[in-house]
């Protein structure tokens, strides 16, 4: 058989054991972009052999004893390279390239045999002796694909192995008790008066039935003994390479959901089998991303104060004296509370930014996340409310920050006031900018027209390009171009915005398409107002979107420009905004028929990718 016929087979082979990693529910990513490339392959080999060996201990319908001894059977030939099924021949290329021991692959197919024979174990130690068998060679394959595995790695991975072991017996207690199996000591149980009867006539329905209460506490005592080895575990994570570290810290993070799930249910597993939704899972690997781009040490929120003032040539080198200055002076419990709130308003606002923001050191996503709470304030009046009281509310968003600007801006009785008038002499941030977004968001009041693009440009200017500015005075800068390119990215956002708003606005009578456009491709504004696509449409909002395009490759300087640890946040957000044009080219423009949206999925896919491409 040709080499070529080989390399196919092979490649294969692990398409399949991938194929079994993908579709399969885990309470964790099994194999995520954080695994090199090269190496994902032979984890999905691993995987699909753990897979297939559970399953046959837990749901194969025939003999299950020589099932697994035929499972064992294709383990040998394995490793003495005659193996058949792809998944072995998969595995024998993985333990062949990196060496691994055949004592953890059997110990996997032992515990499944110890399941057929074993239902019930008396002490925490038999259990764990279970767990040295079922969950601990996994973590130590996994080491071994990295080429570590010296006593203190075992020690921390089998933690965690443990960990995530105990987790899914406390998740699978009804499902266990079903086939008959309880993994739970029953020393354990009896401390709280329970019995592994006495839970399967609760699981079940019957009587008499355990008190509810009892069974809180014991779930309470599982669960705190659990994230006991996810805590100790998490050691690994500081001594292994940086993308297996942020791989266990999925792996970790998965099943601390998972008790997370179990707590909101009063500690009683038996309420509901908690899992880790997708969303859940995009979320813990997004908050990984964000850990991974952030300083191991320092305090979530900026301390307060007034440092000595600099000018705009000398931003790039504020980061060392705000730290300096910062170490000698401890936050207020009143600033600390303001910048947490300002935090909480644009988690909820659901923004794909947020985790962007994150990505930030401490002190600046502070200050940034209270210049956003101002500004969705801002948003939501002319948004969200309508004639006087629209002037109300934008009049409140003023009031806002004249209390920051002022000496007293510590005594504000609101908290979005207190952050921002810290950021902004932290930061020293720029009064006309804040006056430009007002400026912008007062010109929303009235539904108008713009005649020309120089005044749609005026508009962007003022209530995006003004934010762009804002955010590259915290993150630092030396160049003075930085400020106009911070700007023109703001249009190209706004622009973009335009676009993709066009239905939502139409409904609210606005239109800040140039009248000279329209005229120019014969379009009238009320085929706008009322959403009637043509391929005149098209051509305008593709006109339009060069525009937008023209002002996003302007702005690529910016990255060389920003003090270093900013540039993933910034990349992230230029990384959505562009994402949103493109996807809105890809829809021809159509923006009524959906509306156009970056998922999760894809907001974590760049901010992947800016962590990557950005790593020193």
């Amino acid at each position: 058989m040709t080499s070529a016929v080989v390399g196919n087979r092979m490649r294969g082979d692990f398409r399949y054991c991938q194929s079994i990693a993908s579709r399969h529910y885990e309470n964790f990513s099994v194999v995520s972009f954080f695994i090199p490339k090269a190496l994902r392959p032979h984890f999905s080999a691993i995987y699909a052999f753990c897979r297939g060996v559970d399953d046959l201990g837990d749901e194969f319908a025939g003999d299950r004893r020589r099932a697994l001894e035929k499972w064992r059977s294709e383990l040998n030939c394995a490793f003495d390279g005659s193996a058949h099924h792809p998944i072995f021949r998969a595995l024998s290329e993985t333990i062949r390239h990196f060496g691994l021991k055949y004592e953890e692959f059997d110990k996997l197919i032992k515990a499944n045999e110890m399941d057929q024979e074993e239902r019930s174990y008396k002490t925490i130690d038999d259990t764990l002796e279970y767990c040295r068998h079922s969950a601990d060679p996994v973590g130590r394959l996994v080491l071994g694909l990295f080429g570590l595995g010296d006593s203190r790695h075992y020690k921390f991975s089998d933690a965690i192995c443990t960990g995530l072991q105990l987790a899914n017996f406390l998740q699978d207690t009804a499902d266990d008790l079903r086939r008959g199996r309880a993994y739970w000591p029953q020393d354990d149980l009896a401390k709280f008066g329970l019995s592994q009867k006495s839970l399967a006539d609760y699981a079940f329905g019957s009587s008499p039935s355990p008190d509810v209460l009892a069974i809180a506490a014991w779930g309470e005592h599982e669960v705190k003994r659990i994230q006991e080895y996810f805590n100790e575990g998490a050691s690994l994570e500081r001594i292994v390479p940086k993308r297996l570290s942020l791989q266990l810290q999925a792996y970790r993070m998965g099943g601390e959901a998972v008790l997370d799930g179990i707590r909101r249910q009063g500690f009683n597993p038996f309420i509901g089998r908690p899992q880790v939704t997708k969303n859940q899972k995009l979320l813990i690997m997004g908050r990984i991303i964000a850990g991974a781009a952030r300083p191991l040490h320092g305090t979530e929120h900026p301390p307060t104060g007034d440092p000595a003032n600099i000018d705009c040539e000398r931003r790039g080198e504020t980061a060392r004296k705000r730290s300096r200055w910062a170490a000698r002076n401890d936050p207020t419990d009143r600033v600390t509370e303001a910048y947490r709130a300002c935090t909480d308003l644009v988690r909820r606002a659901g923004s794909s930014f947020y985790y962007g923001m994150r990505l930030l050191p401490a002190e600046k996503r502070s200050a940034i996340f209270s210049v956003y709470a101002w500004s969705r304030v801002c948003d939501d009046a002319v948004d969200d409310y309508e004639g006087e009281e629209a002037v109300n509310q934008l009049s409140h968003a003023q009031q806002l920050y004249d209390q920051a600007r002022t000496e007293r801006w510590m005594d504000s009785p609101d908290l979005i006031s207190v952050a921002l008038g810290d950021a902004i002499r932290r930061f020293h941030l720029s009064d006309s900018e804040f006056r430009s977004l007002i400026r912008g968001m007062q010109m929303d009041l009235e539904p108008r027209r713009y005649q020309s693009y120089e005044e749609l440009q005026r508009y962007c200017l003022d209530v995006a390009g003004a934010v762009g500015i804002l955010c590259v005075e915290i993150f630092g800068f030396k160049d003075r171009r930085t400020r106009e390119l911070a700007a023109r990215l703001g249009v190209a956002m706004q622009i973009t915005n335009i676009i993709r708003d066009l239905k939502e606005d139409s409904e609210r009578g606005r239109c800040y398409l140039p009248a000279e456009d329209l005229e120019k491709f014969d379009v009238t504004i009320d085929e706008v107002l009322k959403g009637r696509y043509s391929p005149k449409i098209v051509q305008l909002l593709s006109f339009e979107a060069d525009r937008a395009e023209n002002y996003f490759q302007d702005a690529t300087e910016l990255f060389s420009l920003i003090e270093p640890d900013s540039v993933r946040c910034l990349k992230l957000l230029y990384g959505v905004y562009h994402l949103i044009l493109t996807k809105t080219r890809r829809a021809r423009f159509d923006v009524w028929s959906s509306r156009i949206r970056v998922s999760n999925r894809e907001a974590l896919q760049i901010m992947g990718g800016t962590f990557w491409r950005t790593r020193g």
